[in-house]
């Protein structure tokens, strides 16, 4: 079985897992168990047309110190199971929801779901980049070759060679904390 470094790496490894047209019912399809020392992350249910098993176990002790740190985190160390281009997709996928999202606000206050979602997107988006970070070694402005071991992933390095430099993720990583700490100032979810 593969391991993830948390419960939140395992549903990004799911969600890339299964890229394509529709989004995976994860909610009705995924479940999380405690089994001796690991959560196990399975999703088992249909994706455009076929039936899916994905499982993955998370140690139960690399889930805590995920949890210590008191915000969102896929873990501790450079990923083994997403590679530098998928956390690049995740990124971008998640900061052009939470764009999206404003702009279907147009200036109104939004509920509850729409508050969450919104703020879900940019974190999202920040912690991706984070992650995206950990694969350019210290002397590096760019992760290696090696950091791009799947189709995805590797087509995104090599037709936007650019969103992998150093510079462009401190940059989009404080725009993503600016949004995310000014939405919340701006806007309260309605009661209810």
């Amino acid at each position: 079985m593969l391991e993830a470094r948390t419960i939140a790496e395992a549903y990004i490894y799911i969600e890339v897992t299964l890229i394509g047209r529709e989004r995976a019912d994860y909610r009705r399809y995924s479940t999380v168990a405690k089994e001796d020392d690991s959560w196990v992350v399975r999703f088992d249910g249909p994706y455009e047309g076929k039936h899916h098993r994905i499982e993955l176990a998370v140690p139960v002790d690399s889930e805590a110190r995920a949890e210590q740190l008191g915000r969102l985190t896929y873990g501790q160390g450079r990923s083994t199971l997403i590679d530098a281009g998928q956390w690049g997709l995740v990124e971008l996928g998640n900061a052009a929801q939470a764009e999206a999202g404003m702009t279907h606000l147009a200036g109104r206050t939004p509920d509850r779901e729409w508050y969450l979602a919104i703020r879900r997107a940019w974190s999202t988006a920040d912690a991706a980049a984070a992650e995206l970070a950990k694969f350019i070694p210290p002397d590096a402005d760019q992760p290696p070759p090696t950091a791009f071991w799947t189709p995805d992933g590797l087509q995104l390095w090599q037709t936007s060679t650019e969103l992998f430099g150093r510079a462009r993720i401190a940059e989009a990583r404080a725009r993503y904390q600016r949004e995310w700490e000014e939405f919340g100032a701006r806007y309260r979810p309605a009661e209810g």
